[in-house]
């Protein structure tokens, strides 16, 4: 077995074990896990999986696949809590937790090399065009209704920039999932009608200024006029 097949064998032991749990652990659980797995390197309650973990961090491909890998791992988790609004709370977080330090020193560790591997690829991984979509989702997704714009009298320009997440570029990377991708479009659907209707405000908005200040002017005219005499 090539080390290729090998580590991808690996890695789907760790989806399946995320499979698994997302479905028995609360998100709460699941966050603390993640944490122990993926940011500290230690103290998970099944050693093996750390093992196996290892085993992904020493090959030889893991500086270039690590970041699709911990991508995966991460929409494992998001497909699960997405379906269920209650549980939305959870994505932002974990997206924010691999920007979190470890709070566990490596050097108390037998698997110190291991730790110090996991945490320079995780390190890689923050700067990634995948976490970067992923922190893009997790702006659109977290957008309330009292995000959305309300005074009329804001510029255009500030309309398009809060839905300049349309793009779709802006949401989806090389390696992004099909279940991904039916949530972006999805969320794509519910912005645009939000922007056809800031977008028709914004303009009704318009008109009714250009009209008061129209009659304002004219008023101003005729007194003028009036005061001339």
């Amino acid at each position: 077995m090539t080390q290729n097949s090998q580590s991808n064998a690996e890695e789907k032991q760790i989806y399946q074990h995320l499979l698994h749990l997302v479905q028995v652990k609360s998100p709460n659980e699941m966050l603390e896990r993640c944490r122990a797995l993926f940011v500290e390197g230690a103290d998970y309650p099944e050693p093996e999986i750390l093992l196996i973990l290892d085993k992904i961090t020493a090959s030889k491909t893991a500086v270039h696949e690590f970041k699709f890998f911990i991508n995966r791992c991460c929409h494992i988790l998001i497909n699960r809590w997405h379906m269920q609004p209650q549980l939305h709370y959870a994505i932002p977080e974990l997206i924010k937790l691999f920007a979190t330090a470890p709070t566990r020193s490596r050097t108390t560790s037998f698997r110190y090399r291991n730790i110090r591997k996991l945490r320079e690829l995780m390190q890689m991984f923050l700067v990634s065009e995948q976490y970067l979509t992923l922190r893009r989702f997790v702006q659109v997704m977290t957008r309330t209704t009292e995000e959305n714009i309300h005074d009329e009298s804001q510029a255009l320009i500030t309309l398009i920039w809060r839905y300049s997440y349309l793009y779709e570029h802006c949401l989806i990377s090389d390696d992004s999932t099909f279940e991904h991708q039916w949530r972006v479009k999805q969320i794509q659907a519910q912005a645009q009608k939000q922007f056809e209707v800031d977008l028709s405000k914004y303009v009704t908005y318009q008109v009714r200024r250009n009209q008061i200040l129209k009659k304002s002017l004219s008023r101003r005219g005729g007194e003028n006029f009036t005061s001339c005499k």
